[in-house]
């Protein structure tokens, strides 16, 4: 089962451009993967789904190092 979580959808067209840039800033610790997001317009009206890019914790102990002061 799948928990929903608001997020905030940046769309741009240099975007594509910009993922290896966009990658190695946020370093090993993460990883980028599709994800499906249920869009809501307006007051709470539904807007459809879009397929968007996300930022994950590669594993708990990657994101734990990459931290380390």
């Amino acid at each position: 089962a799948s928990t929903a979580v608001p997020v905030g959808v940046l769309e741009s067209d240099d975007l594509p451009g910009a993922w290896a840039r966009l990658d190695a800033f946020e370093g090993p610790a993460y990883r980028r993967v599709l994800v499906l997001v249920d869009q809501i317009r307006g007051q709470g009206e539904e807007g459809g789904q879009c397929v968007a890019n996300a930022y994950l914790a590669a594993s708990p102990r990657a994101l734990d190092s990459s931290l380390a002061f």
